[in-house]
């Protein structure tokens, strides 16, 4: 195993059971190609390591600011605040170790494959037989596709099953090295207009319609998801449009996820505008409605 190669993780999830079948271990990659406006996880987006803060238990101290070497932590409006292009330069995070009230953590971890097994081997008990096993997700982890294909041969060569959650937004090389070695693959389809998916994520979906063709012609075990987003995507005429496109594709299974403002915090830790401010949660009957359209066609 070669311990010079690593990645960028920010989580571990042990006993996940939304992130493929059976009960797995979800490692969490730091960076991402996609700025989505209604993303939960903006601690993903960078690939560097930095420093967070959870401003509810900030007791405003000032030790931080004193302890920091890059002067990357500034006072605003009576409260602390994360530069973070100065950030990521530090080496020694002393703020970090310096914070009496534990509001500061290091975002982010350099680890190599041996590490993220020596995680993964303490949950094989929980996974059962053939089934359960452990899920790369992120943040976009087809970034880290070297890095992530020698991890899932290694867990293969253990019998455990491989599993990946990926915006499809990335290479085709990056894509087809991954899924030679990926029992189960989840994917996101997020809008079947090119503007719109540009003006709400900065993504091309050109390229994320060609990686997911080519997905669903391997014959692999594939999700399509797609995340039920408030004045973007959640009305009947654009689930059908985008239903009728997955089919033509050849998606047997789509999944819809209603969303939820659950990361909203983590904008306001991280001093960042939450683009969908404070938009309605979708209806019920309305969820009803449109999760019922791919099960009609």
């Amino acid at each position: 195993m070669d311990e010079t190669m690593r990645a960028n993780v920010f989580n571990i999830q042990r006993n996940s059971i939304h992130d493929g079948p059976g009960i797995r271990t979800t490692v969490f990659f730091k960076g991402c190609p996609l700025r989505c406006r209604w993303c939960c996880n903006p601690e993903s987006w960078r690939t560097e390591s930095f420093v967070y803060s959870e401003n509810i238990k900030c007791i405003h101290c000032g030790k931080c600011v004193a302890a920091c070497t890059m002067q990357a932590i500034i006072t605003e409006n009576e409260k602390q605040v994360i530069e973070y292009e100065k950030c990521m330069d530090c080496t020694d995070k002393k703020c970090v170790q310096i914070c009496p009230s534990g509001a500061l953590s290091v975002m982010g971890r350099e680890m190599s494959v041996e590490d993220i097994w020596e995680e993964v081997k303490r949950d094989i008990v929980f996974y059962g037989k053939g089934r359960g096993g452990i899920t790369a997700s992120g943040g976009e982890p087809l970034l880290h596709a070297e890095f992530i294909r020698t991890l899932f041969e290694y867990c293969h060569a253990h019998n455990i099953t491989t599993a990946i959650e990926t915006c499809l937004c990335v290479g085709k090389e990056q894509v087809r090295e991954v899924l030679e070695v990926t029992d189960y693959v989840m994917c996101d389809y997020k809008h079947w207009n090119k503007e719109k998916f540009y003006q709400w994520t900065g993504g091309n979906l050109d390229i994320i319609e060609e990686n997911l063709a080519d997905i669903l012609s391997s014959k692999k075990d594939v999700v399509v998801r797609i995340p039920l987003i408030p004045d973007f995507n959640a009305d009947k005429e654009t689930i059908q449009r985008m239903c009728k496109k997955l089919r033509d594709f050849g998606a047997e299974k789509i999944e819809l996820l209603p969303y939820h403002r659950l990361g909203k915090i983590k904008y306001e830790n991280m001093n960042m505008s939450y683009q969908m401010k404070d938009d309605r949660l979708l209806p019920e009957e309305l969820i009803r409605e449109l999760k019922s359209i791919p099960e009609s066609m």
